[in-house]
């Protein structure tokens, strides 16, 4: 099964195994849940979404591959199909990263056991660095994929103790692990990134009290540490 760039960056996050089990949320096809299994990653997965269309979608994708014992179709919102402690690895991909931060909010109960989380959001990548690192989770690897003219980020947290992981303010803007790990991807995000934040700040600028406004400033800052970066 072709996963596609952009999915194939979040399996490759989820290391080699091998988990018990994993769950994938979000899972609409539920491609990636059937390669964690195929690729010995997991040896089960649960594969949920909250929305009928997808899960029934997933079944018959699983049917098809011959794994329905292996790959479980659950309808639930976010991790509450999941019962506290059942998996070891969670993906969530293909949504917005303050989404995803609410789901890992209210399925905390879920994660006692402090599974790997691999995650790529398509928004607020660094609220999603900095409030994870916040409250206890390690970066332990990232990716970058290309796929459609359109760039993504995955991220891999492990839980380090529960104390916080501080991280610089470069770092959590422009990546831990992307600059050495794959240059050319991530000089053309880091370009990507500077001509977005040159035209807001450009914008802003032409507004009244654009450099009393946090926006402004913090759009500003970010522009800055990128533009060092390069």
């Amino acid at each position: 099964m072709n996963l596609g760039l952009r999915l194939e960056a979040v399996a490759q996050l989820a290391g080699t195994g091998s988990y018990k089990q994993g769950a994938d949320i979000g899972t609409d096809h539920a491609r990636l849940a059937i390669e964690l299994v195929k690729r010995g990653i997991c040896k089960k997965v649960i594969a949920s979404d909250k929305n009928t269309g997808p899960c029934e979608a997933a079944r018959r994708a699983i049917l098809g591959e011959a794994l329905s014992d292996l790959v479980e179709v659950r309808q639930g919102d976010g991790l509450a199909s999941l019962s506290p402690g059942e998996v070891e690895l969670i993906t969530i991909a293909g949504m917005g990263g303050k989404l995803m931060l609410n789901i890992l909010a209210e399925g905390r109960a879920v994660m006692f056991n402090n599974p790997r989380l691999v995650l790529q959001p398509q928004t607020d990548l660094i609220e999603v660095r900095r409030s994870l690192c916040e409250e206890g989770w390690q970066i332990v690897d990232e990716s970058l994929a290309e796929e459609n003219g359109h760039l993504y980020v995955a991220l891999a947290f492990e839980k380090a103790g529960g104390s916080v992981c501080s991280l610089p303010e470069e770092q959590l803007i422009t990546g831990v692990y992307l600059k050495k790990k794959m240059p050319t991807l991530w000089m053309k995000y880091a370009e990507e990134n500077i001509i977005r934040l040159r035209r807001a700040v450009a914008g802003m600028e032409q507004g009244k009290n654009a450099g009393g406004s946090l926006e402004y400033l913090r759009q500003k800052q970010e522009l800055a540490i990128w533009e060092k970066s390069i």
